[in-house]
């Protein structure tokens, strides 16, 4: 089935993103680093029959959207999500839930915080972090040697697939274009941001204190996130998938399913 693609402008960049036109509940679903909208081509697919609205943005500097226009603020948690509410503000939207992968996860909880428009938050390769980041990120990702090239410049062939196969064991095309289609200074900039604290909070807590909005997916064959970092959250809060890869891409009818016993409780 054919999505519609589209761009719109943000302030001073244009954002791409594919749509599902629906009269039902509003579906934002964001991405991960490096990757774009076509990782989430499966969720739209499996809700093809639904009366969903769905949204999908490359975020800014992946995909086809543009590159930042002030990378040092806007290549951070904060100033993406800002960037996101900006968008929905165009799109008109009153209220929505979104669904986060990866780094889209962690832009979801900075939207529960500073969105009141978000009813809920469904993320999947996204533990929330506390901080001290130093003493959290250790537990909350695997050691794995394609980790770093997310924060990485310029990358080599090499590198990319190193990246793709992380992701995934048998990564589509689609993945591959995406790391290769990322602005080079968002990783670099985003990497720089975290180890500042540029617009971080303490995730942990956030999810805590909005237990009844938030629903967390864990993937306990995930190649980057430990799954058992979820331990320390309610179990009525997660949700748990086996899948080998980092991508939701193969989570077939599992988010829609997750998605739809959300809207029904």
């Amino acid at each position: 089935m054919a999505f519609n693609k589209k761009q719109v402008q943000v302030g001073s960049i244009r954002l791409t993103y594919l749509g599902k036109t629906g009269t039902g509940t509003v579906i934002i679903a964001l991405h991960g680093n490096s990757c774009s909208s076509e990782s989430w081509h499966q969720f739209l697919e499996d809700s093809a029959k639904t009366d969903y609205r769905i949204i999908v943005p490359d975020l800014p500097g992946h995909g086809t959207s543009d590159k930042a226009t002030d990378p040092e603020n806007d290549y951070t948690i904060g100033g993406l999500a800002n960037i996101i509410k900006q968008f929905i503000d165009v799109l008109e939207i009153e209220s929505y839930i979104c669904i986060g992968h990866s780094l889209g996860g962690h832009i979801a909880y900075n939207l529960l915080v500073n969105d009141p428009r978000l009813n809920q938050a469904i993320t999947f390769a996204a533990p929330p972090v506390s901080l001290p980041l130093e003493d959290s990120l250790p537990l909350a990702y695997l050691p794995n040697p394609a980790f770093s090239n997310l924060f990485k410049g310029d990358l080599t062939e090499s590198d990319i697939h190193e990246t793709a196969v992380s992701f995934d064991p048998h990564p589509m095309p689609f993945v591959y274009d995406a790391i290769r289609n990322t602005d080079p200074e968002f990783r670099i900039r985003f990497g720089q941001s975290v180890g500042t604290l540029n617009g971080m909070q303490d995730e942990f807590n956030v999810v805590n204190r909005n237990k009844d909005r938030v629903i967390l997916i864990v993937n306990t064959k995930d190649r980057i996130v430990n799954p058992t970092y979820y331990d320390r959250f309610n179990s009525s809060m997660c949700c748990m998938v086996e899948v080998e890869n980092h991508s939701p891409h193969h989570l077939k009818n599992w988010m829609l399913q997750v998605l739809e016993e959300s809207i029904a409780t």
